[in-house]
Formats: structure tokens, C-alpha cells, sequence
């Protein structure tokens, strides 16, 4: 260390002129640079003027520009804004010196069609009992047929007071049906005042078999039964055949029975 820090000391010269070389040159080279900036700086203004005030006093040209022709963009914003307006108001009075001729026009188009439309309602009008006739026969049909399933308009029909004693299977009502026709029952009334109570059989006969349903009653009392749908739907009382109500069992002496039944025919 003692020889290195000695051949350092012993050179002690070489290396103060390498720093100055090496330190200095470039100090000077950026003083001589500024003194560049501060001799050019005449010419460095003009050109940041040239630059920078141009556009602006270009601008104050355009604007002057378009002071000077202010007169000439009104006249073009006004054939261009007003020449429509204008053309409207020509227009508007087209329509008011043609008025007579649009009102007749306008008569000849709407007024025609009321007066045909007023023959029509005459026609219809002198051909109502026709148009009422067809409308019976093709709206009330499916009316009926709506509300009964059918296209018949079901009846009731009652037996007399029978009074008691009275056999076991005594028929208390019955409805023949016709030749071509199927019966129908959409109901039935059964009303006794037997202390006993009885049981009814609603019967009717399809093809060769017998069918029924039969009504319980524990004691006096009264049912009243009514269905849209018939209660023999499908198995109809067969033509010429009878429908009929009977009691089951037999009736006490003094007892009082009436019953009722709503039935159709249908071809």
C-alpha cells in the first residue's frame, strides 16, 4: 500500500492534468454552447414569433375575412332558409284557391259511400223478416243445442198425486218415445211424505236393456234435479219405448207422491 500510495504521489502531476482534461474540456464545451444560445437569440425569437403568432394573425385575417363578407352569408342563409318558407306559404295558398274543388272532391268520395251505404240499410231493412227467419234457424238451433247438448228445447212433465197404499214398482209417470226418435232426460222432480221414506227408479230402455237410477229418500222429502247433460247420455231411451218413474217399494196407506220428469226427443 506505502509503494502504491508513493507511485501515486510520484504521479501526482499526470493525473491532475488527465482530470482537467477529461473534467474541464467538457465545462467549456456547454459554456460554449450557451454562449451559442445567447448570440442566436435574436434569430430564436423570430423564429418562435413566426411560429407561434402566424396562426393568430391568420385567424384574425379569417375573422376579418368573414366581417367583410357578412352581407354575402346573409343572402345565402336567406335563399336557403326563406326560399322554403316561402315555398310553403305558395303551397298554403294552392290549397285555399283549389279549396272548392278539394271540398267537392272530398264530397265525391266520403258522401258516396254513405248514400250506397244508406241503400244498403234499406235493403237489409225490407229483407229483415228473411234475415230474422235465418238468423232463428241458424242461431237459436245451436243456442238450444249449447245449453242442452241438443238441438231441443226439454219439457216437464208431472204425474197426478198418487196416495198411499200404494204396490211395490207402481209406475207413477211414464213418456213414450216416438218412432225415429231417442228420449232424453235432463231432470226429475220426486216429492213424498211417506214417514217411511221409499226409493225411486228413473227407467228407460236402450235396444233391448233395461236401465235405471235409483233415488234414495230415508223419509219425507223432495228432490228436484236438473242437468245441462242428460243423464242418460249415450245410452238414449230407444224409439218406441217408454221412460218412466216408479216406486220401489211399497207406499204407506195415507202417503202422498207426485213426481215429475224433463225429457226430450231427438231424431
Amino acid at each position: 500500500m506505502a509503494a502504491t500510495l508513493s507511485s501515486i504521489e510520484s504521479n501526482a502531476s499526470n493525473i491532475n492534468a488527465v482530470i482537467t482534461s477529461n473534467i474541464n474540456a467538457p465545462l467549456s464545451n456547454i459554456q460554449g454552447t450557451l454562449n451559442n444560445i445567447e448570440t442566436s437569440a435574436t434569430s430564436i425569437n423570430a423564429a418562435v414569433s413566426a411560429n407561434v403568432n402566424y396562426p393568430l394573425s391568420t385567424m384574425a385575417s379569417t375573422l376579418n375575412s368573414i366581417e367583410s363578407n357578412a352581407a354575402s352569408i346573409n343572402a345565402i342563409l336567406t335563399t336557403n332558409v326563406n326560399a322554403p318558407l316561402s315555398g310553403i306559404q305558395t303551397s298554403l295558398n294552392n290549397i285555399e284557391a283549389n279549396a272548392t274543388t278539394i271540398n267537392a272532391a272530398v264530397s265525391a268520395n266520403v258522401n258516396y259511400p254513405l248514400s250506397t251505404m244508406a241503400a244498403t240499410l234499406s235493403n237489409i231493412n225490407s229483407y229483415s223478416a228473411n234475415i230474422n227467419g235465418i238468423l232463428s234457424s241458424n242461431v237459436n238451433y245451436p243456442m238450444n243445442q249449447l245449453r242442452w247438448g241438443y238441438p231441443v228445447e226439454p219439457i216437464w212433465t208431472y204425474s197426478a198425486v198418487s196416495t198411499g197404499p200404494l204396490a211395490a214398482g207402481m209406475v207413477l209417470l211414464s213418456r213414450p218415445v216416438s218412432s225415429g226418435y231417442n228420449g232424453y232426460i235432463w231432470g226429475y222432480f220426486l216429492s213424498e211424505n211417506d214417514p217411511n221414506g221409499n226409493a225411486f227408479l228413473i227407467r228407460w230402455v236402450n235396444g233391448t236393456t233395461v236401465y235405471q237410477q235409483m233415488v234414495v229418500m230415508n223419509g219425507p222429502g223432495t228432490v228436484n234435479f236438473v242437468s245441462a247433460k242428460t243423464i242418460n247420455d249415450g245410452l238414449p231411451a230407444s224409439p218406441n219405448t217408454t221412460m218412466a218413474i216408479q216406486i220401489l217399494n211399497a207406499a204407506s196407506t195415507n202417503a202422498l207422491y207426485v213426481v215429475g220428469i224433463l225429457y226430450g226427443q231427438v231424431a
